[in-house]
């Protein structure tokens, strides 16, 4: 099931990339953005590693890996309204207090939260969660793109802008 999960993510972005470079054309990034970028992902990535090694290691009441997305996905929407000034993408605060609510509910009280659910663990709720909540992102994020991005925009060499 994961492979086929993987495959048929792997179609849906190369379709959906096709879809946004026919449609708006080819961003230009700063190395200003790209750095930004880079620096986060890594810092990202070695804080959900830890995270997910303590989740797994430790019976915790919290879900410290659930407490990394949610300071991703601030870090990721002050990034992101820094660089496109004037914009506000409201949904990733939204999403950023879902999750750290989720991640805490036990240590709320809330215990076993996640076997109501007929989850196996709390790491697996707080997963599931994120992926819940990144699919609508995707659309709300997407619809916003289509509202907001001029159509494709040609120079004068043929190459897209």
């Amino acid at each position: 099931m994961p492979g086929s999960s993987l495959i048929g993510a792997l179609i849906i972005l190369f379709a959906v990339d096709r879809y946004y470079l026919h449609t708006f054309g080819r961003v230009r990034r700063t190395p200003e953005s790209l750095r930004l970028e880079w620096l986060f992902s890594f810092i990202g990535g070695i804080l959900a590693l830890g995270a997910f090694l303590l989740d797994v290691s430790f019976k915790l009441p919290i879900s410290t890996l659930g407490l990394v997305f949610a300071a991703s996905l601030l870090a990721d929407y002050i990034r992101i309204t820094w660089l496109v000034k004037g914009r506000f993408l409201l949904y990733y605060p939204l999403g950023a207090t879902l999750i750290a609510g989720v991640s805490i509910l036990q240590l709320l009280g809330v215990s076993d939260w996640w076997q109501t659910f007929g989850l196996r663990s709390q790491l697996l709720g707080i997963a599931i969660t994120f992926g819940i909540f990144a699919m609508i992102a995707g659309i709300w994020g997407h619809v916003f793109l289509v509202r907001t991005l001029p159509p494709r925009v040609e120079m004068n060499d043929d190459h897209p802008v």
